[in-house]
């Protein structure tokens, strides 16, 4: 299930770069101009890619301690960093799509 949420997070920075994609045609397409810089673009992608090496680090973990190879504190360390770290994510993604959602009830 956690990386159904993770899938579901990459398509939402692919739709994040498609917009920074289809604002940046110069008055082509919806007509809105591209943002002085992409801080927020990168946040996202620095988030998406933290998260996913903390998910690959208790996967690795979690197999070298079913060999004896790590010990259970070390586990349980990248377990919960890795849950953190997507609990954040999810949180972000969360908050994102109410953003959206508040938008699009917006009248015009």
């Amino acid at each position: 299930m956690t990386k159904r949420k993770v899938m579901t997070s990459l398509n939402m920075l692919d739709a994040v770069s498609a917009y920074n994609k289809t604002s940046s045609l110069d008055g082509k397409g919806f007509g809105v101009s591209q943002a002085p810089s992409s801080d927020f673009t990168s946040l996202v992608e620095k988030a998406l890619s933290d998260t996913k090496d903390k998910l690959d680090i208790a996967e690795t973990s979690t197999a070298g301690s079913v060999k004896g190879d790590i010990s259970l504190e070390d586990l349980a360390i990248a377990v919960a960093n890795a849950e953190v770290s997507l609990k954040t994510l999810v949180s972000i993604r969360d908050k994102l799509v109410s953003a959206l959602q508040d938008i699009l009830r917006m009248p015009i």
